[in-house]
């Protein structure tokens, strides 16, 4: 989580949007809310507001890239804004997923004193085990004290242990402005979603004949051991 905020006024001044209340939008599934890539396949992808994304990422080389659609929280209008990205990934065979990654990257402007503010968070759901992991998204020194208009760039990963092969991967994020007598803006404008997978390790079980043959050698070693003794 990151906060900015400025009391200079910065020599352009963004105009405020006027955003729809946020608990208008639905639940939006993808437009093609399932599919496959080179090492995973997914289904049921949709975002809660339709906002991180209102159609559906572009999904090449095991990553879903999307683009918000008036993901931005204005001080003077709309004040706070949040949406939820969900996918469920299922590794292809002979494969198991080893790493989930995520980015969000936008911009923001503030005029006299005001704030803004990004979190996120990247959760991934065993579908097997119901285990998980969550992290919170890094957004380093995006928001640098005395900018006031700039990048922000926030990222996620999370290594998974041995073996997972079906998960659900929950992406959150949540923007806020405010204004203390000046005007906040800021905006999502890309993210990122990436998967990493590795070959998937079995156990591969001894032929009987050779697990009916442990018992026998051991017997032997101990005999023959005793027989070195009395000699």
């Amino acid at each position: 989580m990151r906060a900015f905020s400025s009391a200079v006024a910065p020599i352009a001044i963004i105009a405020a949007l006027a955003f729809a209340n946020q608990s208008t939008h639905a639940a939006t599934s993808w437009t093609t809310a399932s599919g496959t890539s080179d090492n995973i396949t997914y289904d049921s992808g949709q975002t809660a507001h339709g906002l991180l994304e209102a159609g559906s990422p572009i999904v090449s080389s095991d990553k879903f890239v999307f683009t918000p659609s008036n993901f931005a929280a204005d001080s003077s209008s709309a004040p706070a804004v949040d949406d939820l990205l969900s996918v469920v990934l299922h590794a292809k065979s002979g494969k198991s997923l080893s790493r989930v990654s995520a980015d969000l990257k936008g911009d923001f402007s503030t005029l006299g004193t005001a704030t803004v503010l990004a979190d996120a968070q990247l959760k991934v759901t065993n579908l097997d085990t119901s285990a998980s992991f969550a992290q919170s998204f890094d957004f380093g020194t995006s928001f640098t004290s005395g900018t006031e208009d700039g990048l922000f760039n926030g990222f996620a990963s999370i290594l998974l242990p041995i073996g997972w092969r079906n998960a659900l991967v929950e992406y959150s994020a949540s923007l806020n402005a405010t204004g203390q007598g000046g005007v906040g803006f800021i905006q999502g404008k890309t993210g990122q979603l990436g998967v990493e997978v590795k070959p998937q390790v079995v156990a591969v079980p001894l032929p009987g004949a050779a697990l009916a043959a442990i018992p026998a050698i051991a017997l032997a070693w101990v005999a023959r051991r005793r027989l070195a003794i009395v000699r």
